[in-house]
């Protein structure tokens, strides 16, 4: 669906404010037109508000041309139209699918293997995670798994719900401790994973201190290298002063 459809959107808020529903969806558009074009989120809320979310990790090739602010920076003489090849425009804003019960983010298939994007969706209070995707592409290969896996991982990070749907790869409802409540299997079928699970608000020490235990590891990594390697040259040193001084003997 084109973000820029306005008939299209005012359909879908009509229907869910008859219905008295919310209606999640992915939308896409033309990416040959000369302004910024997402793969993003829409929410219609039941009573006709709407909320999105921009797509900010966008796969390289397929979804944005790689390095593109810098090409677009070093050709001075704008021999090159970047802003139209770029392919989809970046979101850069954690921006929630919002009701008055509940706040979640639309994660879009490449997004949930990000955690530290996910986190600051946690910080800003998400109830649950929401991840929309569509894994048609991972073909005959053990793909749809591992990504189905990554998301078990992000609820046990932020102990919250993962609600993960997928066409034409593994949909379902994951436990804040990782558990598989429900999930279909590989396909391009629909299914409904009808399940009733608690929002919350608590935060992990990953949600509060982010990356700070690979930091730590890192930087001790560092610090004993150096260490030791200055120990060995001052080791090395002394070697040599101690054999110029027999020598002088």
């Amino acid at each position: 669906m084109e973000y820029s459809t306005y008939n299209r959107n005012r359909t879908f808020q009509n229907l869910c404010a008859g219905y008295g529903c919310a209606l999640p969806g992915n939308l896409s558009g033309n990416l040959n037109l000369p302004y910024n074009y997402f793969n993003a989120a829409l929410f219609f809320n039941a009573d006709g508000s709407i909320s999105d979310y921009e797509k900010a990790n966008l796969v390289p090739v397929v979804e944005r041309l790689p390095f593109v602010e810098f090409f677009n920076a070093v050709d001075v003489f704008g021999w090159v139209d970047w802003g139209r090849i770029q392919q989809f425009g970046k979101g850069n804003s954690p921006d929630m699918l919002e009701t008055p019960q509940f706040k979640t983010p639309g994660l879009i298939c490449y997004d949930s293997v990000y955690p530290s994007w996910i986190r600051e969706f946690v910080r800003n209070e998400a109830s649950f995670i929401t991840i929309i995707t569509n894994d048609g592409w991972w073909g005959n290969t053990s793909g749809h798994h591992q990504h189905f896996a990554y998301a078990r991982l992000r609820a046990i990070e932020f102990d919250r719900w993962v609600a993960r749907s997928a066409n034409n790869g593994i949909s379902g409802i994951i436990a804040p401790n990782g558990e598989i409540i429900q999930q279909n299997g590989v396909s391009g079928f629909e299914q409904d994973l009808p399940v009733r699970f608690i929002t919350d608000s608590t935060q992990t020490s990953y949600t509060r201190f982010g990356d700070w235990l690979p930091i730590l590891c890192l930087s001790l990594v560092v610090g004993f290298g150096a260490f030791f390697a200055s120990r060995k040259n001052g080791l090395r040193a002394r070697s040599v002063i101690g054999i110029e001084w027999l020598s002088g003997n």
